[in-house]
């Protein structure tokens, strides 16, 4: 949360994939001027929703919110990570079952909750979506990542990342990035030096779990040389 403080960014994304975060999270977050995007714990799966699984859902989300809404730095809650745009394109063949339980978990279970447990925030049923826009197509639409509405996630670091021309200019990208490697003090925490010369040892690949991910940072590497010769350093010296 410092480094983000440093770095002047004024909203982090609590990812549906990862954990809720520490009370202490949220109190650096109030400290700090740091705007919280919270995603509810739902990533990327089809889920259930048997009265068993929703019950267990709605122990949850009446936990966490009860937990964490009196937090200023809490300005929207999302029901889960590309779970809408799943149902739009990824998981085949699409039966209607898909979509009805969805809507029982997403706005039947948690948007239902969030209508009584916290009226002040905005609550998007997805990331990404369209926004309001969504509620038109009964909250599964079939491009839910229309830049005209709502957010998106911005994935093309297989561009030229130095031309700004490539960039999208959605409403709003609440999550983007590119591909690379942990710190050095990671890496060496299990690896020896001679596994991290370039080309990495096949015990460091095995790591890599995003297919083409290693030759996707070999062409980042190999744009931002590029670059680098045609950025005119400027030079200074006391006899300047």
């Amino acid at each position: 949360m410092g480094s983000a403080k440093r770095a002047n960014m004024n909203m982090m994304r609590v990812w549906g994939g990862g954990v809720y975060e520490s009370d202490l999270f949220y109190e650096l977050a109030d400290e700090y001027g740091i705007m919280i995007w919270q995603d509810f714990m739902f990533a990327c799966s089809l889920y259930p929703a048997t009265k068993e699984f929703l019950d267990s859902v709605s122990d949850e989300v009446i936990t966490q919110v009860r937990r964490i809404q009196h937090h200023p730095s809490i300005a929207l809650w999302a029901g889960n990570n590309e779970n809408e745009q799943g149902l739009a394109g990824w998981w085949k063949p699409h039966l209607p079952q898909y979509d009805a339980d969805y809507r029982a978990l997403y706005i039947g279970t948690i948007g239902k909750i969030l209508s009584t447990e916290d009226t002040t925030r905005p609550y998007a049923p997805s990331s990404p979506s369209n926004g309001l826009q969504d509620i038109k197509d009964n909250y599964t639409s079939s491009n839910p990542e229309d830049s005209r509405y709502g957010d998106i996630h911005y994935y093309n670091d297989g561009s030229r990342l130095w031309d700004w021309t490539t960039f999208w200019s959605p409403k709003f990208a609440s999550e983007y990035g590119f591909q690379s490697y942990p710190s050095l003090e990671t890496l060496h925490s299990a690896f020896d030096d001679k596994d991290l010369v370039y080309p990495l040892a096949p015990n460091v690949q095995h790591h890599q779990h995003h297919p083409g991910g290693d030759q996707t940072i070999d062409k980042q590497i190999e744009q931002a040389n590029m670059k680098s010769c045609q950025i005119i350093i400027p030079y200074s010296s006391a006899n300047s």
